[in-house]
């Protein structure tokens, strides 16, 4: 019995998650998608104890954990290291369960172990201890530690089972962030030559890190005065959520004294040419707005997770107002309607959040469309479980 539970309840929590246009073929089965019902399950197959308990708990323990369902995630968690105390599995989710609660540090601790119980030789050691390497990285750069953070992506990159050119990039904005430029110049050189060398196919994340160094190159790095890397990867990676306050505040700082910089020449640019669209901007001109307006969205992200959503607004009115000059960085636009629908949240304008998140959707052909379309979905989700429905052929009207 505990393993039809098991069956049955993880594919309707498999089906919760995945994009619209798949859960349709389902339903020309009669198959009614119930993830209330998926929960009940996995949880009756953990109270029996069975051959699938430990499984179901896996399931379980990933689905249902987040910012506002923390302590049944907590609850479900400790019983099942009460029964599998040195499981790797638990153990590694308990990391991302300390993060998601913005506790780093005890995050990280949470990892380490879960790296350290596989034993040598055993059939997960190899990818556990390359995934905790990962998860440690991205922890030790919540807290800008950027130096350990290189460390374990240079580790990550010789190991080549994750993308080389990816945690080559992240080492070299980690030397960026540091204020070693010529050494960071020469990590980032190194990218473009790892992307076309890999023999599996690109992932978005490589196309992203391959755009990035030939934008850099292209104004022969110049361009790193004002763009701050290490913060940008955060920003693509949906990770300033997850980081506490302290370096909240020290990153609004990074962002605020970068901004400073090119501030006035931007505003003097754009209101010197009269142009209202980016094609009238020479390449030079074109690339600073964008740094620019990258600069500011992650400014509102820092903001949105400071939940000071009106200065995130303030923000994200300026990118909106200006749209027209960032056709030329195509994921920026996206990226700032979801932003945008994070502070309209914030303010309890939960319409306004989806009619944002409606246009994040629309937006097609970009590095990140899957990822932020799964983002999406996730919270229309939450959206139609609070009963919060708005016309989207509405939206996408007003779009046109």
């Amino acid at each position: 019995m505990s393993g039809i539970q098991f069956g049955v309840g993880s594919l309707h929590l498999l089906l919760t998650v995945l994009p619209d246009k798949i859960v349709r073929q389902f339903s020309g089965v009669s198959w009614k998608i119930d993830k209330e019902k998926g929960l009940s399950l996995l949880k009756q197959s953990i109270s029996s104890g069975g051959t699938r308990a430990a499984f179901s708990a896996l399931i379980l323990v990933p689905s249902i954990y987040g910012p506002e369902s923390l302590q049944p995630t907590i609850d479900c968690l400790v019983a099942a290291q009460q029964s599998y105390p040195k499981s790797c599995f638990f153990l590694y989710y308990a990391g991302r369960i300390s993060r998601v609660a913005r506790n780093v540090s005890l995050s990280t601790q949470s990892f380490s172990m879960a790296s350290a119980s596989v034993r040598k030789a055993a059939w997960a050691e190899v990818a556990m201890k390359h995934t905790v390497a990962y998860e440690v990285a991205l922890n030790h750069a919540l807290q800008l530690d950027w130096e350990t953070s290189a460390a374990y992506f240079e580790q990550l990159g010789r190991a080549r089972d994750w993308s080389p050119a990816f945690c080559q990039y992240f080492v070299g904005a980690c030397l960026e962030m540091s204020g070693q430029r010529q050494e960071a110049i020469e990590v980032f050189d190194d990218v473009p030559v790892l992307v076309h060398h890999q023999h599996h196919r690109r992932s978005c994340l490589d196309n992203y890190v391959l755009a990035c160094v030939e934008h850099h190159q292209q104004s022969e790095y110049q361009d790193l005065d004002h763009r701050l890397p290490g913060l940008e990867l955060l920003l693509v990676l949906n990770a300033f959520s997850f980081m506490e306050d302290e370096y909240l505040e020290r990153c609004l700082i990074m962002v605020q004294e970068t901004m400073q910089s090119i501030n006035a020449a931007v505003l003097l640019l754009l209101d010197s040419t009269n142009a209202h669209h980016d094609d009238l901007l020479d390449a030079e001109a074109q690339g600073v707005v964008q740094s620019y307006a990258t600069l500011r969205l992650v400014k509102a992200a820092v903001c949105n997770a400071l939940t000071e959503y009106r200065q995130a607004q303030t923000e994200l009115n300026w990118l909106v107002s200006h749209e027209s000059f960032l056709a030329h960085e195509d994921w920026l636009l996206p990226f700032i309607y979801w932003e945008a629908g994070i502070a309209c949240w914030g303010l309890d304008d939960r319409l306004k959040s989806q009619e944002w998140w409606q246009q994040a959707l629309s937006c097609t052909n970009y590095h990140f469309e899957y990822r932020m379309a799964s983002r999406v979905h996730l919270s229309f989700g939450k959206c139609d479980l609070l009963g919060i429905h708005l016309d989207s052929a509405k939206i996408l009207r007003k779009r046109t």
